[in-house]
């Protein structure tokens, strides 16, 4: 595959990010957002909205590429990379992720992914959302030009020996953990909830007592909404380490 340009794109993210210490130091819920001030560097809201670069890949013979600079929701927070601004991840795609990709021809996905992931910036990697997106972009267009899709380049190019399937759907609820569950019950959902168990006091319980009675609701609540016998979904709660 050969590159002959390369594309970046401000978007923003299909959800928000928020700043997972303040909240877990029990910040109170103002309608979609919580009061208070941020704690972790970056942020200026609790919750804001998030940011990504679009990486659109233009090849010779056509075919266009693409794949999301996305960050994660809590950024900063568990050891996940700090927050990035949307001016820091575009400078970082134009001084050093085009510069290596405009022109060249590559065999394959694997080594121009790992050119991408070892490449540094003031001796540190690219931001995470970077090397997670052009790496992205960069598969699709090895499977573009190979005719396969990005599951069968992976297989091939790294000697995976797994059969390819489908992925189980795993569904978040957000705040919203009773509502949002119909919804994934009515349309079968593979895992649910999530549950977005990040605070002690009001959804995890001193001794576990709010989060036990949720799970017994849950349990009850797919029993007597799911429409298809066969389904049993898999219930996973995320309580993201939250402490008495």
């Amino acid at each position: 595959m050969k590159i002959l340009d390369v594309l970046c794109t401000p978007v923003t993210t299909g959800f928000f990010r928020d700043d997972q210490s303040a909240i877990r130091e029990g910040r109170a819920h103002d309608g979609f957002l919580y009061t208070g001030s941020p704690v972790t560097p970056g942020f200026a809201e609790i919750r804001e909205p998030g940011v990504a670069v679009s990486v659109v890949l233009i090849l010779d013979d056509g075919q266009i590429a693409f794949g999301d600079c996305a960050e994660v929701q809590y950024a900063g927070a568990g050891g996940r990379a700090p927050l990035s601004s949307l001016n820091e991840l575009i400078a970082q795609l134009h001084d050093h992720v085009i510069p290596r990709l405009v022109g060249r021809t590559f065999e394959g996905f694997r080594v121009a992914a790992e050119e991408i992931d070892g490449l540094l910036a003031d001796g540190a990697l690219l931001a995470t959302s970077v090397r997670y997106g052009v790496t992205q972009a960069l598969l699709h267009a090895a499977a573009l030009a190979s005719g396969l899709t990005m599951a069968e380049v992976v297989q091939l190019e790294y000697g995976v020996d797994a059969k390819i399937d489908l992925v189980p759907l795993f569904a978040q609820t957000g705040d919203d953990r009773y509502a949002n569950v119909d919804k994934m019950i009515l349309k079968q959902v593979d895992a649910l909830p999530h549950g977005l168990i990040n605070e002690v006091d009001t959804k995890l319980g001193r001794s576990g007592e709010i989060l036990l009675d949720y799970v017994e609701w849950l349990r009850e609540r797919v029993l007597s909404v799911r429409t298809n016998p066969n389904y049993f979904p898999r219930l996973h709660i995320d309580t993201y380490g939250t402490q008495k």
